[in-house]
Order: structure tokens, then C-alpha cells, then sequence
């Protein structure tokens, strides 16, 4: 069985009810440490855990090797392809302790931030209208009512 590090490391949110936030980072990169490579032979396409175990004779570290190399599909894996790790007593390195996990929030992400308006936008939405404004030359109403019939689509 493998063992995720990102998966163990998923912190609930409190103010979410107890959500798993998946927005905090497990890892980060650490600038220093000398990054070998390993070439994917034919019979390790689209197996992580193969090259995981060849690398560090276990599956402990899959979820690290790939989010060192930026793969987000372990199946786009083919032969001949460079991965790039470290010796396994490194990989501490890389584990982001809360403090850097709330600096990294606080970065990317601003509760207090106001986004700007469209007034176009903001116009048609409060007249119901139902196609954008540049579809039809006179906008006209989502829903009509025509005698006993319901029109949708602005048509009369």
C-alpha cells in the first residue's frame, strides 16, 4: 500500500465545518539541495510507484516525486522521460510547516479583496434578461407568458 504524504497532511478547516482544505501546500521547494535524475525505462510508463520503489525502494514518496516535477498525471509517465529527486533523507526539506502554509495563503489568496463590477453585466441581470445584450438588438425577457402559452428564450 502506498503511502500519501499530501493525503495524511490534509488539514480540516474549522470555519468550514471541518472541510479538508485542499488549498494548503504539503510541499515546498527548497533552493540548495542537489536534484539527480532518473530515466523512465518502457516497463515504469505510467507507474510512479515502480519508478518510486526503483528510486527509494518503497512507494512512500510517490506524491513527493511527483509534485517535484510538476506531473499531475502520473499516467502521462512515458519511457524516456527525466525525473528529477532527491536522496530521501532530504525530502523533509520539503514539508511546509503551518507557519509557511498560512504565509502562502495569505499570499495567494485575499478574503478582503473587492473585485471590480461590470455595470453592463450588473444592468442585464437585474432586468432578467435572457441572452447577452450583443445577441439580439432589443433584449427581451427570459420567460413570456403569450395567452395560455409559456415563451422561453426572449422570443414573443
Amino acid at each position: 500500500m502506498m503511502d500519501f504524504y499530501d493525503l495524511k497532511n490534509l488539514k480540516k478547516d474549522i470555519a468550514q465545518n471541518n472541510l479538508y482544505n485542499f488549498f494548503d501546500a504539503t510541499y515546498q521547494y527548497f533552493i540548495g539541495l542537489t536534484l539527480y535524475q532518473y530515466a523512465v525505462n518502457p516497463w515504469e510508463e505510467m507507474r510512479i510507484d515502480a519508478i518510486c520503489n526503483n528510486i527509494y525502494t518503497n512507494t512512500d514518496y510517490c506524491d513527493f516525486l511527483l509534485d517535484l516535477n510538476g506531473i499531475d498525471n502520473p499516467l502521462n509517465i512515458m519511457n524516456g522521460d527525466i525525473l528529477l529527486y532527491v536522496p530521501s533523507d532530504y525530502i523533509n526539506y520539503f514539508h511546509v510547516d503551518e507557519t509557511t502554509a498560512k504565509a502562502l495563503r495569505n499570499t495567494y489568496l485575499n478574503a478582503a479583496k473587492i473585485s471590480q463590477q461590470d455595470q453592463n453585466r450588473s444592468a442585464y441581470i437585474g432586468n432578467d434578461l435572457s441572452l447577452p445584450p450583443t445577441f439580439l438588438q432589443i433584449p427581451a425577457s427570459s420567460v413570456n407568458i403569450v395567452g395560455n402559452q409559456i415563451v422561453l428564450g426572449g422570443n414573443k
